[in-house]
């Protein structure tokens, strides 16, 4: 298991955030994934497996709470049509923050980029990753009347990651949300963990150890990362 520093886990959330939000909005239109981050090194990290965007840490950083930033100029050089297509889907992703009223899809892809994030720091950053330490189990996050959104658990490697299951595997936990501008808000960090279940803008159901310790991760996360502009 690779450790990262807390400048390179925040690198590497932020590039895995991308990966997961393209994920969700590829899979919908049955397209390839243009972006594939690999570990950050030398202070910068590329989007692609092979070749594609190069961004600075402090640019990667640009990138996502203001919406835009300059990629290493040798990426156009090395790869023109990854770094096309790449920048194309970067827009999109943009876009998904600007939109108004929130739909299902818009909504599926924000949360993968949340939960993306996440999951980079419960596998890569050790004070996280020892909060979920000897937790296992398959946690699932919905939509009261809209169905799922994803479902996170551990893969073959030991990681916790997004995953695909069976409909009749039992999940350990689900948390429902009330709606989609609540799910929405979740993704971003804007909820209170403390006040709104008791209000009813989640619910949960199942192991509630196993989220609690998710959610602190995501919060630890999500504290060190850039809101991306609405």
């Amino acid at each position: 298991m690779t450790e990262l520093d807390k400048t390179q886990v925040k690198a590497w959330a932020l590039a895995r955030s991308i990966f997961g939000a393209n994920q969700t909005m590829c899979e919908g239109n049955h397209i390839a994934n243009c972006f594939s981050p690999q570990f950050p090194f030398n202070d910068s990290i590329h989007l692609s497996s092979n070749g594609g965007l190069q961004f600075s840490y402090s640019s990667l950083d640009k990138l996502v709470g203001q919406g835009f930033a300059f990629p290493k100029v040798k990426s156009f050089f090395i790869s023109p049509v990854l770094c096309f297509k790449s920048m194309v889907a970067l827009l999109k992703i943009k876009g998904l923050y600007s939109q108004i009223h929130p739909s299902f899809n818009q909504v599926r892809a924000i949360f993968r980029a949340s939960v993306e994030a996440t999951l980079a720091f419960a596998n890569h950053y050790s004070p996280a990753r020892e909060i979920l330490e000897g937790e296992k189990g398959r946690i699932s996050f919905m939509i009261d009347g809209l169905g799922g959104i994803l479902n996170v658990g551990q893969n073959q490697k030991g990681l916790w990651a997004v995953i695909e299951t069976s409909t009749d595997e039992k999940a350990s936990v689900i948390l429902i949300f009330q709606d989609l501008e609540y799910a929405l808000l979740s993704a971003l960090g804007k909820t209170n963990h403390l006040t709104d279940p008791v209000i009813g803008k989640f619910a949960l159901h199942g192991r509630i150890t196993l989220i609690e310790k998710f959610g602190f991760v995501s919060r630890l996360a999500l504290n060190d990362l850039p809101t991306p502009k609405r």
